[in-house]
């Protein structure tokens, strides 16, 4: 009789302590060391007629964690009570989430390898049509079907280029969505963050997911799909280059070296940073180096402050200084310490350099070459010059009365 062949399968519970200021499902303190159950309320000691209410922070964190992980967070979740006999408490119990964990059993996305189909991807049986390339997986509802074609036939010389300027090889395959609307996004079987609704698109680099919210074939007063792409597409190659180390490079960096590779410098980046300069002062990048304001105001004077950095420091520190700072950071190094060794200056210095020559270029002289003050030069200028037209009208008739008199008439 021929032996069976036994495969062992062996799963992990992994526990552990979120740093909350309350309980998960009270208000009451989880400091460590007080005495012996002085944290606790009728809803931890399970009195009839108590309602426990789950720590929103908690939800958060935990939701954040799981995204994190390229995990499905389920969109909704019941909770039931699991009862055990315990010495000093018999009527205890545990919540438990009965039905479905917080965080699907799914195969995180950065592990998949094959292009998932669209009756896959979608809930809607036909919602979705699927493009794949070497290295993209593009997928787009219905109505979009000529934008997916024409971004699948430019995907690749893309990347090419992008990724050549960069000097950074591409990692696995990357996945590509149009979604434009929230009845999109609504048909997806996975979870994906929230995002400004002024964006026009956004990357989960660690997921290896693009998303795109315009389906624009031709530039308009929106950013047309390709240009959003190249632009997301940066990210992901960031986050290719850096690996675990990603979260070292500052918002600013990746957001800049996103706008360069995107798009021209265009007259209202200009309006509008010499708009925010006239009154305030530049925003410091370390307040930019986690995120970026949510305002559309305030978010366009980071974005356009980061491009113009980043293209000082191409001008005076080569186009590839970028790509060598990043290459550093994927090895563990410090972003400070990075930015020292390719520039060989400290980063205050080179951004204290630079805010100097931003305000003087965005802030004096629009300020002098401003319609407003050009038209008050030629008032100026005016009054001067009838001023002294009128002068020497005067002088003239007060020098022909002296000599009227001298003759005596």
């Amino acid at each position: 009789m021929k032996a069976k062949t036994m495969e062992a399968v062996i799963g992990v519970e992994v526990h552990a302590q979120l740093l909350t200021r309350s309980k998960l499902f009270c208000s009451c303190s989880t400091a460590f060391g007080d005495r012996p159950n002085s944290n606790t309320c009728p809803i931890c000691t399970g009195h009839p007629g108590t309602l426990p209410v789950i720590n929103g922070r908690a939800h958060e964190m935990a939701a954040s964690m799981a995204l994190a992980c390229g995990c499905r967070v389920n969109s909704s979740s019941r909770f039931a009570r699991k009862h055990y006999l315990y010495p000093g408490l018999p009527k205890g119990y545990q919540i438990i989430l009965c039905i479905a964990l917080l965080f699907g059993l799914i195969q995180p996305a950065a592990a998949q390898t094959r292009p998932a189909t669209p009756e896959q991807l979608g809930r809607t049986p036909g919602y979705f049509i699927a493009r794949t390339t070497p290295h993209f997986h593009l997928y787009a509802p219905t109505r979009y079907k000529a934008a997916l074609e024409a971004l699948a036939s430019q995907a690749e010389p893309v990347l090419a280029k992008i990724s050549g300027d960069m000097s950074i090889t591409p990692r696995g395959p990357v996945r590509v969505m149009i979604l434009t609307t929230d009845k999109d996004v609504d048909q997806l079987t996975f979870s994906l963050p929230p995002t400004p609704e002024w964006s026009v698109g956004y990357a989960v680099a660690g997921r290896k997911i693009i998303v795109l919210k315009t389906a624009f074939l031709r530039g308009t007063v929106h950013q047309d799909v390709l240009s959003t792409f190249r632009h997301e597409l940066v990210h992901i190659l960031v986050r290719d280059a850096t690996g675990p180390y990603a979260a070292l490079v500052p918002h600013w960096f990746n957001e800049g070296l996103a706008m360069i590779h995107t798009r021209a410098w265009g007259l209202g980046d200009v309006v509008n940073l010499s708009k925010h300069l006239i009154t305030s002062k530049p925003i410091p990048l370390g307040e930019l180096t986690r995120g970026f304001p949510q305002s559309r105001s305030s978010a366009g004077v980071a974005y356009a402050q980061s491009y113009l950095f980043l293209t000082h420091l191409r001008k005076n520190h080569g186009r590839d200084a970028p790509g060598k700072i990043l290459r550093r950071v994927g090895t563990g190094m410090a972003f400070n310490q990075a930015f020292h060794e390719v520039t060989g200056r400290a980063l205050h210095r080179v951004e204290a350099e630079w805010r100097r020559g931003l305000t003087w270029r965005y802030r004096y002289i629009p300020m002098v070459t401003s319609g407003g003050t050009l038209w008050l030069g030629v008032t100026l200028l005016f009054i001067l010059g009838y001023y002294r037209k009128w002068k020497r009208n005067r002088e003239l008739l007060e020098q022909w009365e002296d000599e009227e008199e001298g003759r005596g008439w």
